[in-house]
């Protein structure tokens, strides 16, 4: 019996199991997503519902962006630290986050607000990235982002002196990427209906989950694109799946061959 090839097997085999799962749920999501037809604004309706067009602000709320003074409807971001207390120096990544406030969806027949708490965040935007050495003072921007206590604030500063070229203990990269004011996007969630704004009016939200006696969607998804781009994004799933079964057929065999 090989103790090294149990172990073997049972590492492929869980892995594979982890690549066929992530192909599964990624195509029952494309399935869903292309079930659902999108809907003008104007004939939202409570239950499941998909909108696209242009992302507006509601009430002219919008935020600034994490690391650069840029107004945006929502923002991911991401801060990664030199690390070289391993064998091998690299970026490691310290923490990761979303902020965002309502915003709403103009199609041209309408407009339907969004809280998009909650959501699965789907940006295609490259990362803008502003690089900050352990020596030098972070950008104001940075500064006032990483006094918040949901972040992993400033870093602490290097053991050894810096000498001006390649990485140091402590450097950061700052990376952002936004869904801005008039930009175009997707959004696939449950829409309730909310207090009008004008006499007449039928006002609808889309959110995570409405107890409103409607069935929720059983996805909540913002992204900057449309319909078929996030179906597009999803054309892996029969990879995951096949990467998934040959890695726990490889797995099993590792592991009936360390039986013998």
């Amino acid at each position: 019996m090989s103790a090294v090839g149990m172990v073997l097997g049972l590492l492929f085999a869980g892995g594979g199991v982890w690549l066929g799962w992530s192909g599964w749920q990624r195509r029952q999501e494309r399935q869903t997503i292309a079930a659902r037809e999108t809907t003008d604004a104007l004939s939202v309706t409570p239950g499941p519902t998909e909108v696209s067009g242009t992302a507006v602000t509601d009430d002219d709320r919008t935020l600034t962006a994490p690391f650069t003074d840029a107004s945006c409807l929502l923002a991911e971001w991401q801060i990664e630290e030199w690390d070289t207390s391993g064998d091998n120096s690299s970026w490691q990544t310290l923490d990761t986050g979303t902020v965002a406030v309502p915003f709403a969806v103009d199609d041209g027949t309408g407009t339907v607000r969004v809280a998009p708490e909650g959501a699965s965040i789907e940006l295609t935007d490259p990362w803008r990235t502003e690089t900050v050495e352990i020596d030098d003072e972070p950008p104001a921007t940075v500064k006032q982002f990483l006094e918040r206590d949901s972040t992993p604030g400033e870093a602490t500063g290097s053991l050894l002196p810096s000498f001006g070229w390649g990485n140091e203990a402590g450097d950061r990269r700052y990376h952002q990427r936004l869904l801005r004011p008039g930009e175009e996007v997707y959004v696939h969630g449950t829409a309730t209906r909310t207090d009008s704004r004008s006499f007449g009016d039928v006002a609808h939200e889309i959110r995570e989950t409405a107890d409103d006696g409607h069935r929720d969607a059983e996805l909540f998804i913002v992204a900057d694109g449309d319909e078929a781009d996030v179906i597009a994004s999803r054309r892996d799933a029969e990879t995951r799946l096949l990467a998934g079964a040959i890695t726990v057929a490889l797995g099993a065999t590792f592991f009936v061959a360390s039986l013998f």
